[in-house]
């Protein structure tokens, strides 16, 4: 275990979620550092990082910094590259189409304030449209050939993501859900989200609209409604007959 890679990184569904799935998939047996609770990351970890970010991924005398770099170079010690130049080709555009979809999310989250109307825009109005596009590439099990490969991997990654946040999204896309349902079947994988890390995301739900108000008595509903005036009964008094069938008496006069 000396030699295994190390990968440091909050314990969290983040951008570290992904290296750890590519990780599984290879069969990798590596050592997660969780920062914040194994480790602080500004004192013992950003100064030795590339990039003072993290993740941050250790291989003997190898530091590697950027998630996008680590995955791809899990990718290559790996085997998940694919086993054709079209197979790599397409792993590395769903490599790239991963970020995209993150940063959406990302967005939602802190550039643009992390409000009901921002999560809104990124789950209705900007992810729908690559759900779609993925579902056209999508011809057979897995987007590659000889799959899985890391663009494969790393859907499925992201699709799990986005359910935190918006479960009902893939039941809109059937080849997409049918391939997630595959993926999720896959003893690497199922190991690596059951129960996984930490959800990262979350979405702000617009709050609950007011209940209507009710009247507060039965007697100021009864009060609107009319009183029959049956006229003036045997003993000289007025017959008043109220809702419900309650006769009440009137001096007449």
């Amino acid at each position: 275990m000396s030699d295994a890679p190390v990968l440091y990184h909050w314990d969290s569904k983040g951008k570290g979620f992904i290296p750890r799935l590519l990780l599984a998939a290879a069969g990798i047996e590596y050592k997660m550092v969780r920062l914040g609770i194994d480790c602080d990351f500004a004192t013992e970890v950003k100064p030795h990082t590339p990039f003072g970010q993290a993740p941050f991924f250790r291989h003997g005398s190898l530091s590697i910094g950027q998630s996008g770099a680590i995955s791809r170079y899990i990718s290559k010690i790996g085997g998940l590259s694919g086993g054709s130049d079209a197979d790599f080709a397409m792993s590395e555009m769903l490599l790239c189409e991963a970020d995209d979809m993150l940063a959406i999310l990302s967005a939602a989250k802190y550039r643009n304030g992390n409000t009901p109307e921002a999560w809104d825009d990124a789950l209705e109005r900007q992810l729908p449209p690559h759900y779609a596009n993925l579902e056209k590439l999508l011809r057979n099990t897995f987007f590659t050939v000889v799959g899985p490969c890391a663009g494969d991997v790393a859907m499925f990654g992201v699709f799990n993501i986005v359910m935190d946040v918006a479960p009902e999204l893939i039941s809109q896309f059937p080849k997409l859900e049918a391939f997630y349902a595959i993926m999720s079947s896959l003893p690497s994988m199922k190991e690596a989200v059951s129960p996984g890390p930490p959800v990262y995301f979350t979405r702000t739900e617009h709050p609950a609209a007011p209940a209507a108000e009710e009247s507060d008595t039965y007697e100021s509903q009864q009060s609107s409604m009319p009183i029959s005036d049956y006229g003036i009964g045997i003993s000289g008094r007025r017959i008043m007959q109220e809702p419900g069938g309650t006769s009440t008496l009137q001096l007449y006069g």
